[in-house]
């Protein structure tokens, strides 16, 4: 039985890699005495998976993630919501299950394949002001264009790709930056590069506090719909 699972990562599990994180999280949910689906050949892994991968250093206030069961006694009588305290009580301080769903669909997606924008907090108080990062936007705003290096992997060629039309929304609040990046499988924006490019310094990722507060796709309006609705409207 697939499930759907809203969480959050913040304090020191913001420096726990990728991969780290779901080790972290199956031997929670192993120890919470709740068995997992596992993966087929010669390495069997559990079945979970996330559905944006963050880089090291930026929190998360929501995420989204999927896992496979493995426990037909648990799916005859499940409790999402005493499933997710009994995992949470094996969990670290810092990685935190919000709510887990059962997808309307019987075969859903991969999330990982539906994702199409992200959304970031971004807290520059230690950087600069609010007047010099009304500024600054204003700045950027008036660019033609804005260009990252990006390698490309089959030939391993450097080339420039503007990343203005991959920012959907960017908004001085304060201190911080609320912006909403291109995202997925057609094209993807990290915030650390965007933040580096944004500032022009190569420094500024450490000196800013950057969280990922939404994850979306685009509907039929072309309007972007948190993922965690996916399955509602398709």
């Amino acid at each position: 039985m697939k499930l759907w699972f809203r969480f959050e990562k913040i304090d020191k599990m913001i420096y726990i890699s990728y991969i780290d994180l779901l080790q972290v999280l199956a031997r929670g949910i192993k120890r919470a005495g709740v068995s997992i689906s596992l993966s087929e050949g010669f390495n069997p892994q559990p079945k979970i998976s996330f559905a944006h991968p963050l880089p090291l250093g930026v929190s998360s206030s929501t995420d989204f993630g999927e896992l496979e069961l493995n426990d037909s006694e648990l799916e005859s009588n499940l409790n999402l919501d005493e499933l997710r305290q009994r995992i949470n009580y094996n969990l670290p301080y810092g990685f935190n299950i919000l709510d887990f769903k059962k997808p309307a669909l019987f075969k859903p997606p991969k999330l990982m394949s539906l994702v199409e924008a992200t959304s970031y907090e971004i807290e520059c108080s230690n950087l600069v002001s609010k007047e010099e990062l009304r500024r600054l936007l204003d700045d950027f705003r008036n660019k033609d264009k804005v260009t990252m290096q990006k390698k490309k992997k089959k030939s391993g060629k450097i080339v420039e790709k503007d990343i203005k039309p991959m920012i959907y929304d960017l908004e001085v609040n304060e201190t911080s930056l609320i912006g909403t990046f291109q995202s997925g499988s057609n094209g993807n924006l990290r915030p650390d590069v965007f933040i580096r490019l944004f500032f022009q310094d190569e420094n500024s990722i450490e000196k800013v506090h950057c969280s990922r507060t939404g994850l979306y796709f685009f509907d039929k309006n072309k309007e972007l719909v948190t993922l965690w609705n996916w399955d509602e409207l398709n």
